[in-house]
């Protein structure tokens, strides 16, 4: 799932939230990091606004750093002095390659790193001396999706939207799985659709989707996918609920537990 908000009311909401904290850093030097970090923060994001793209990616980067400080000072799960940070925790290397391909590194598990730290304090494994290159990280960003590095057949995020769950009974969940790419839908096929799926283990647990109304072909029949005029599009997807019927409200948990807000 992805949400875009104000960017003035999200500010709001994060300015006031440095006088009431969430978390551990409702007092003392916790209290004092995650109000500066998040001040500064702030401070960073507004002048990366300002600036040309030459020295925008300068404040973005320590806007972040100092967001990702917030995060730890604030994070249940990081104890004692664990939430403090000494380092990025994340590193790049390869420029002698194409940009797509430059590789990402992380520092191991348990280090004191930025990224380390804030990845443990939201459940989110890192992936240590193996490399990840560039592109297929670009790739997993919601915003970027209209962005491409280059012209491969890429694995973006699938968006579901909660507000599509009715309220009713019914023993199936059945949303839109949004963002399916064009070179999967240009193909047509339920091998092709099956074959992109397998990246997506949610996803392919699903009972059936919408298929074209081709009487003939019966359980065949080719998916029915909706086509964005911006390109890419989408497919009505079923899951059978473990419960048989279940309410709105129980479906619209089986859909949080297989995506991430």
């Amino acid at each position: 799932m992805y949400l875009e908000v104000d960017a003035d009311e999200a500010w709001g909401r994060l300015r006031a939230s440095r006088w009431n904290p969430p978390g551990r850093a409702d007092t003392g030097s916790r209290h004092k990091t995650y109000a500066a970090a998040l001040e500064q923060t702030e401070q960073m994001f507004r002048a990366a606004a300002e600036v040309g793209p030459a020295t925008r990616p300068l404040q973005v980067f320590y806007g972040l750093s100092q967001a990702g400080g917030a995060i730890a000072a604030a994070a249940w799960s990081l104890k004692g002095q664990d939430w403090r940070l000494d380092s990025h925790g994340i590193k790049t290397t390869g420029f002698d390659r194409p940009f797509p391909d430059i590789e990402i590194r992380t520092d191991p598990t348990g280090t004191q790193g930025s990224f380390v730290k804030v990845s443990e304090a939201l459940d989110s494994p890192v992936w240590e001396k193996d490399p990840v290159r560039l592109e297929d990280v670009w790739d997993l960003l919601p915003p970027n999706l209209p962005y491409p590095l280059t012209d491969r057949d890429r694995m973006p995020p699938l968006f579901v939207a909660a507000s599509s769950v009715g309220d009713h009974e019914h023993p199936l969940l059945s949303v839109p799985v949004c963002d399916i790419p064009d070179w999967v839908i240009d193909v047509g096929t339920r091998e092709a659709l099956a074959d992109f799926l397998a990246s997506y283990p949610a996803v392919a647990q699903h009972d059936s989707y919408a298929t074209t109304r081709a009487l003939t072909l019966g359980s065949e029949a080719p998916p029915d996918f909706t086509h964005y005029r911006h390109g890419g599009g989408e497919l009505a997807v079923n899951w059978l609920m473990p419960q048989g019927s279940a309410t709105g409200a129980e479906r619209l948990e089986h859909l949080r537990a297989m995506t991430r807000g």
